[in-house]
């Protein structure tokens, strides 16, 4: 279909016993969408699933030819203590297979879209927990990804830094496809174009432009 970038196609999934996604349909073009639902309703299983970290059980995700990377925040990010922030971000370059001819600039340009500017040099082991958030958020924005992944992207973010977020969020509006998993409604109100709620291992309504 026209401008439809990503198509989700009758995505399953078992963890155990239980069915955490019961065949997801989807179709995804370059916007900002919310995914919400309560706890245990599969939003982390497809993330992980569209980030590549996990094997569905059926189903196919069609992405178009020459699409670019995808950029992945987890839920639960961690750092390597001992390295810089700088040596934390230039190993996800180095998997993402970003040029070295424009590695540090990409990783520079990163920290400074998440306020990390000038802290390149800081051991990982120092940073705040909300530092260390952003610093997730950063590697996931490495080499302008078209597709962005990011679960609970706010989580352990003060006020400042999630109004800095937003803006980050906003400018890629229209450019890229961002699906980001929240429980906060001030996130789906502030960021998101439409709301896709899953609901027990199934989507149960996609809202478009739910918040004018």
């Amino acid at each position: 279909m026209e401008n439809v970038m990503i198509e989700i196609n009758r995505i399953k999934k078992k963890l155990g016993k239980k069915e955490v996604l019961k065949g997801i349909s989807l179709q995804l073009k370059p916007s900002v969408y919310g995914l919400a639902g309560a706890n245990g309703a599969g939003k982390t299983t497809l993330l992980r699933i569209l980030a590549g970290v996990m094997n569905a059980d059926g189903g196919e995700i069609v992405m178009p030819e020459g699409s670019g990377q995808t950029g992945y925040l987890p839920q639960k990010f961690g750092c390597f203590p001992e390295l810089t922030v700088y040596e934390q971000l230039e190993y996800f370059a180095c998997l993402k297979k970003i040029p070295a001819s424009c590695m540090e600039s990409e990783i520079l340009r990163a920290l400074e879209c998440v306020n990390l500017g000038g802290k390149e040099k800081m051991k990982c082991r120092k940073l705040s927990g909300g530092m260390v958030r952003r610093a997730g958020i950063a590697q996931a924005l490495l080499g302008n990804p078209a597709l962005l992944l990011l679960d609970e992207p706010t989580v352990g973010l003060d006020m400042e830094e999630r109004k800095n977020f937003n803006r980050v969020v906003r400018e890629m509006e229209g450019e890229r496809t961002v699906l980001l998993s929240t429980h906060l409604a001030e996130d789906l109100k502030n960021l998101c174009q439409s709301v896709i709620i899953l609901e027990s291992g199934e989507v149960r309504e996609v809202v478009p432009e739910t918040y004018d």
